[in-house]
């Protein structure tokens, strides 16, 4: 999804540097990449991927407790560790515009602060009531559900309390549990960074624009700030090429249905 921005970046000139596990062949000079190991979720937890009925029985604390944040953190030190990212951190760089990924990655939003550049945060998902927070948006839990939200019901009187205590759930671990250990690979991993080192949380706070694989046709009604785009659809790309001719042939019963 994230593709077409480092893409169209350089297509329009800008001196690009992705650090990206997706090689690609058709793009700009000006389009860098530094390429890391391309592994899976389940492969930097060390487990064979759960069948879609085994994971449908997880509930959404489950989820994160066993997934999003120890593959989150899994997969951030894996790329960081990379000797191509490494290589390139042990650089002297200067970049105008650090793009960072939002979800469950945090460390990488020091490499703005590393570079003394804005930072621009990107979501392959919804945004979420943390990200709200920390943005100024307001948080609209009454008509907005969890991201993650395992009710079949979520507008009955047990949905809203399971998406409010989900809310308190998500934003408290991550706050004091996940983004402290997103803070230890920033310490070990990313060099010579100006002193005093802001903490991930400030770093989020004051991120210029926050762009989100969403669009309002097709997500529940929801009020966004100036520094929230919608950007859903962004990885769909226009083509010249015509639909394959296919002749359509109408068929009759041969016998009549009576009702």
């Amino acid at each position: 999804m994230q593709r077409p921005v480092g893409l169209e970046l350089a297509r329009r000139g800008h001196n690009v540097t992705v650090i990206t596990a997706h090689r690609e062949h058709d793009h700009a000079p000006t389009y860098h990449q530094v390429m890391v190991g391309n592994a899976t979720l389940w492969d930097v937890l060390g487990r064979k991927r759960p069948n879609l009925f085994t994971m449908a029985e997880y509930t959404a604390e489950d989820f994160h407790r066993e997934a999003l944040w120890k593959g989150g953190l899994a997969l951030t030190e894996g790329s960081l560790k990379a000797p191509a990212v490494q290589a390139l951190l042990a650089e002297k760089r200067s970049f105008d515009l650090v793009i960072s990924e939002v979800f469950f990655q945090e460390a990488t939003y020091a490499l703005a602060h590393k570079y003394n550049a804005p930072l621009v945060l990107i979501s392959t998902m919804v945004n979420c009531a943390k990200h709200n927070l920390i943005t100024g948006n307001p948080l609209q839990l009454a008509t907005t559900s969890f991201e993650f939200l395992d009710v079949s019901k979520p507008t009955s009187f047990w949905g809203r309390l399971r998406n409010l205590y989900l809310n308190v759930y998500d934003y408290f671990w991550w706050r004091f549990w996940f983004l402290p250990k997103q803070e230890e690979l920033v310490k070990k991993y990313i060099p010579d960074l100006p002193q005093p080192v802001p903490s991930l949380y400030e770093l989020q706070k004051n991120a210029s624009l926050l762009l989100l694989n969403t669009h309002f046709s097709f997500q529940s009604p929801v009020a966004f700030l100036p520094n929230i785009v919608e950007i859903g659809g962004l990885h769909l790309s226009e083509s010249d090429s015509q639909l394959p001719d296919v002749s359509i042939t109408s068929y009759q019963l041969s016998k009549s249905i009576s009702i």
